[in-house]
């Protein structure tokens, strides 16, 4: 799995905190199906901004595999529990009553096994009625972006660009990340970093859940009957 280490400094600045998302549609699902919860683990929790949205409501904890994206989120968050860990094996010694894994995290892992492991894993940190939301990308949401002129964007005094490149098929794409850094002198540093995504079709990642969960029920921000040709899937999973 891939761990933003280059990226990580840069994080915020490039891909924002998605304020509008959590809000308008990630906080209701919490609110719809898990109504009495009062504690959240966020895995792949990166430099806490979705934490940092919850945080008045609920208990928070996160970890993240990059030690650099954990530095950040302490940072900002000195007392909340936040580590190093890696969501396909981490045992964190106690349960919670949701755990979230968002902005296309799970996409990041190498293989479906992987997934399995972390839908085993997270269902084991689940209290009694505990729900795991998590979303992914598709295939369509890959197609989108693939190949297309690199998008650029100015933070401040530094300057980003990101381009998705075609993988070794329609499930798989990589993102290359180039951060042209201003240092002290007013010169550039380059920072590049790689970040491969894979996706997996909707009915086997259902199928494996359903092997886990007691229920599994699949959302999408803007339709009724989500697919794979939805961009984005959403997946609330009750232990």
């Amino acid at each position: 799995m891939d761990n933003y280490e280059v990226f990580a400094p840069f994080y915020d600045a490039v891909l924002g905190g998605r304020k509008e998302r959590v809000t308008e549609y990630i906080a209701p699902l919490l609110k719809e199906h898990a109504p009495q919860a009062s504690s959240v683990l966020e895995m792949a929790c990166g430099t806490g901004n979705i934490m940092g949205l919850l945080k008045d409501e609920y208990e928070i904890a996160g970890f993240d595999l990059s030690p650099g994206m954990v530095e950040v989120a302490k940072q900002k968050f000195p007392n909340v529990d936040i580590s190093v860990a890696d969501m396909t094996d981490f045992d964190l010694g106690r349960t919670y009553d949701v755990i979230l894994c968002l902005f296309d995290s799970i996409n990041h892992l190498a293989s479906f096994d992987e997934w399995k492991k972390t839908f085993i894993c997270a269902q084991k940190h689940l209290n009694a009625d505990g729900i795991l939301l998590f979303d992914m990308n598709t295939g369509t949401q890959f197609g989108m972006y693939r190949g297309k002129e690199p998008m650029g964007r100015e933070c401040g005094d530094d300057y980003a660009l990101l381009q998705c490149i075609a993988g070794a098929n329609d499930n798989e794409v990589f993102w290359n990340f180039k951060i042209f850094a201003k240092e002290d002198d007013g010169k550039f540093t380059l920072h590049e970093e790689h970040i491969r995504e894979r996706t997996h079709p909707m009915q086997d990642v259902q199928d494996a859940l359903n092997e886990i969960f007691s229920s599994v029920s699949v959302f999408a921000e803007d339709e009724d009957n989500p697919s794979d040709k939805t961009e984005r899937l959403y997946f609330v999973c009750t232990k």
